[in-house]
C-alpha cells in the first residue's frame, strides 16, 4: 500500500476516536468472550507480570484481569493514540505507565519500540482491537513482530484479528460506509486492497475509521512471516453474535 493512502486512512482513523471517544468508550466496558480463554497463557507467567497493551483504548482488559486474577500483581505499559480514550479508564489498582503514540505512523516509519526504554522487556504483550486498523499486510508483519520484540524469551503474546467480513450485516454496513467515505477522503479506485473497508459510527454521516477484514489464508502468511522469532501456541475464533468474529493468536517467543 501506498504511504500517501496509508496516512490518508491513519489519519481518518485518528481522527474517528478524537471525535468520537466518550461515545466510542461507552460502549466498550465488557470483556470479550474470548479474553477467557487467554487468561491460562497468563497464569503461567507467575504472580507477578509485567505487561504491555499495544493500543489499551479505556483499559478494559486491565479491569478485566483485575477482576478475574486479583491475586496477581500487574504492572502495566500502555499505549495508545487516543489519551482521551484512556482518561476515560475505570481506575485501577496496578500501576499503569501511560504514553499517547499515533502508533500506525511509528510503525510506517520503521519504529520497532515505539519509543519504550530499550532495556524493558515485558512478561506479556497484548494488542486487542487494533490491528485491522493497521494498513497494508507489510505493515501489519511489522506489527506483530515488533509486538515480539518486546517480550522476554518465553513471553507470551496475544492478539486478536477481527473478521467482520463473515458478517452479512457488518459487512454490507462496511460496503455502504466504504462507498461515502472513499468520496469524502478523496480515494482512488484501487487504493483499498482486498478486506480493506471504512466504518462509521452511528448516525454519524462524515466520519469514519479504517478497518481491514481478516481472511484466513492472510493470517497464515502473517504467523509465517513471524515463525522465526515465536511459536504458535493456539489459534482460536470467539467474539460476535455468532461467536467466531474474532480470530485470537497466542504466541510465544523464542
Amino acid at each position: 500500500m501506498e504511504r500517501r493512502v496509508s496516512d490518508i486512512l491513519n489519519q481518518a482513523t485518528c481522527a474517528f476516536y478524537a471525535g468520537q471517544a466518550e461515545s466510542f468508550s461507552q460502549t466498550r466496558r465488557s470483556a470479550w468472550p474470548g479474553w477467557l480463554c487467554c487468561l491460562g497463557y497468563l497464569d503461567g507467567l507467575g504472580a507477578r507480570v509485567r505487561l504491555l497493551d499495544l493500543a489499551c483504548g479505556n483499559l478494559r482488559f486491565e479491569s478485566f484481569l483485575e477482576r478475574e486474577r486479583p491475586a496477581v500483581e500487574w504492572s502495566i505499559e500502555a499505549l495508545d493514540s487516543c489519551a482521551d480514550l484512556f482518561s476515560s479508564a475505570q481506575d485501577l489498582a496496578s500501576p499503569v505507565r501511560f504514553r499517547e503514540l499515533d502508533l500506525v505512523s511509528a510503525l510506517l516509519d520503521g519504529d520497532g519500540r515505539f519509543g519504550l526504554d530499550c532495556s524493558l522487556f515485558v512478561d506479556a504483550c497484548v494488542s486487542f482491537g487494533f490491528f485491522h486498523h493497521v494498513p497494508g499486510f507489510e505493515t501489519r508483519v511489522h506489527a506483530l513482530s515488533c509486538l515480539l520484540g518486546q517480550l522476554r524469551p518465553g513471553g507470551i503474546a496475544m492478539v486478536s484479528l477481527w473478521q467482520f467480513a463473515k458478517s452479512p450485516e457488518l459487512l454490507a454496513r462496511a460496503q455502504a460506509a466504504t462507498q461515502r467515505g472513499a468520496s469524502a477522503l478523496d480515494l482512488c479506485p484501487g487504493d483499498l486492497e482486498p478486506g480493506d473497508y471504512l466504518m462509521g459510527w452511528r448516525d454519524e454521516g462524515d466520519v469514519f475509521r479504517y478497518c481491514h477484514s481478516f481472511a484466513p489464508e492472510e493470517i497464515d502468511e502473517l504467523l509465517a512471516a513471524v515463525s522465526d522469532s515465536a511459536e504458535l501456541v493456539e489459534r482460536f475464533e470467539a467474539d460476535g453474535r455468532t461467536g467466531d468474529l474474532n480470530t485470537y493468536l497466542v504466541l510465544r517467543r523464542r
